[in-house]
């Protein structure tokens, strides 16, 4: 009986692994809790193998964060430009449908930390986050403070991440149910800019 020998996973395989490792420990336990052994093991690869694909669990955290948040900017941008006269519906059912197929990656872009390297990273992803917002509401009001569409951006922003973090522990809510509701409470606002 011949045994078959193990393949060795070349680089590229071997870096999915560890991304996939890290981003299931950081979804589940925080970017704080989770040590590099801890990736290494869940990957099953050497620390030192590690290290040859990331030099720090902070360059580790901010690449899964850049892939996440670029992965759910296309995913808002391809449903509005599907259907543009109906932007911001749209845009609400691609971010939370997005947070469905890939809860893991949506509680790491949610999840506080204290590093403030990786605080400043979410700032800034933040920050795109809310001027794409900007470009999906209607034009204010003629009469309205030329503040309205920032401010009724920040509110919009800061409501759906809200929402998106109680969905976290209210998963049995449907998305159409998140959307509807989001924007009934939301629109009449919007409305009136």
């Amino acid at each position: 009986m011949s045994v078959s020998p193990v393949r060795r996973l070349k680089g590229p395989e071997r870096r999915v692994l560890v991304l996939d490792a890290a981003r299931n420990l950081f979804a589940a336990n925080g970017y704080d809790a989770v040590s590099m052994r801890d990736i290494a093991t869940a990957a099953g690869i050497t620390r030192p193998v590690l290290y040859d694909h990331f030099p720090s669990k902070k360059d580790l955290v901010l690449d899964l964060l850049t892939t996440e948040t670029e992965a759910l900017l296309a995913r808002i941008t391809a449903e509005v430009a599907a259907a543009p006269e109906s932007r911001l519906p749209r845009a609400l059912r691609a971010y939370f449908t997005f947070m469905l197929d890939r809860p893991l990656a949506t509680r790491l872009i949610l999840s506080p930390t204290k590093d403030p390297d990786i605080s400043e990273v979410v700032a800034q992803l933040s920050s795109l986050s809310h001027r794409g917002i900007l470009a999906l509401l209607p034009p204010p009001n003629p009469r309205a403070s030329p503040h309205t569409p920032e401010i009724a951006a920040t509110i919009l922003v800061s409501s759906v991440v809200a929402v998106a973090n109680w969905w976290l522990t209210h998963p049995e809510v449907p998305v159409d149910e998140l959307v509807d509701t989001t924007l009934a409470l939301l629109s009449p606002g919007f409305s009136q800019s």
